[in-house]
């Protein structure tokens, strides 16, 4: 018998409601992924026991945030194992995104790694929601995996699962957190520092826009006074981006290698601009601006480059 991990839902109405349509959405996505190409844990079969239920699903080796940790010491990965979980991702997303779900709490928590660390699928579809589902939440998703729509209370859609993949994706290269906000409030202000100012057209869509802004569309940040520790708000003006993602990914790459005259440090380094091109736009602040999962794969050339040789194993070299 093949090993298998057993996921146990405790019966009350609540979670077997739940449940229920965590197990309907995880069979859409099998059912349309026959061959298993998708990047989407298999769910291999429910029963119920004592009126719990019983999920049962393939076995993989570890989450990702675990395997930062064992592996590389949350120092990062090596952009050509990025560049193929990259890619993997991209394929599970476009998957979901063609089958009208939304993951909804996408982080390298729930990206699992296969025995070989040849494959990553995306799990964990307890808070995934069909679009025509969809709830205005501005709590939705992990906070910093959180896009500026879902912060402001906007109708979202598929692209808030891309700017949570770009901020998981910085994550597994660098082995930090790219934007770790304290409070939504904070968030916002994170995110701001990285991209510059939330479009006005977004910001006017949020239910909850006024906690984050006034009238003249300058932000509200709820600060702490480093002396006396207490909450002050500070109308800023310049939200003008202080750093770009380009300079954070380059610095994880090192002074070593951008200054060198090797080949091979050259393409590396040419390789780390085109992904840090790629989650820019995957971050793009207007959602109807951002990069989809379909047109990522179909365009960038982090993921797209013709004859790019394919590390991991068979499954990489069976697309």
């Amino acid at each position: 018998h093949p090993l298998v991990a057993i996921k146990i839902i405790r019966s009350n109405d609540m979670m077997k409601k739940a449940a229920e349509k965590e197990i309907e959405i995880l069979q859409t996505l099998n059912n349309a992924d026959r061959g298993d190409r998708k990047h989407v844990i298999r769910l291999m079969e429910t029963f119920y026991y004592r009126k719990h239920i019983f999920l049962v699903f393939e076995c993989m080796s570890d989450d990702l945030r675990a395997a930062l940790k064992k592996h590389t010491k949350n120092r990062g990965m090596t952009l050509s194992v990025v560049r193929v979980y990259t890619k993997q991702l991209l394929v599970g997303l476009r998957h979901l995104h063609r089958c009208n779900i939304v993951h909804a709490d996408l982080k390298p928590d729930n990206i699992l790694i296969s025995e070989g660390n040849g494959v990553v699928k995306i799990c964990d579809l307890g808070t995934a929601v069909e679009l025509k589902d969809v709830t205005v939440s501005p709590y939705l998703m992990s906070r910093f995996y959180r896009p500026p729509e879902v912060i402001l209370g906007c109708e979202y859609g598929v692209q808030v699962d891309v700017w949570a993949l770009s901020c998981t994706l910085y994550e597994i290269f660098t082995g930090k957190t790219l934007l770790q906000g304290k409070t939504n409030n904070d968030q916002l202000k994170k995110i701001m520092d990285l991209k510059g100012k939330v479009p006005g057209k977004v910001i006017k869509k949020g239910a909850v826009w006024k906690q984050h802004f006034d009238e003249n569309l300058d932000f509200k940040y709820e600060d702490t006074d480093k002396v006396t520790g207490d909450k002050v708000l500070r109308v800023l003006t310049d939200n003008t981006a202080k750093r770009d993602i380009k300079e954070l990914v380059l610095e994880r790459v090192g002074p070593e290698k951008r200054q060198s005259q090797e080949r091979e440090d050259q393409r590396y380094v040419k390789g780390s601009v085109h992904f840090a091109d790629l989650l820019d736009k995957m971050l793009a602040l207007d959602p109807d601006k951002r990069l989809s999962a379909d047109d990522a794969l179909r365009t960038h050339h982090f993921v797209a480059e013709p004859g790019m040789p394919q590390p991991g194993g068979a499954a990489d070299r069976r697309r």
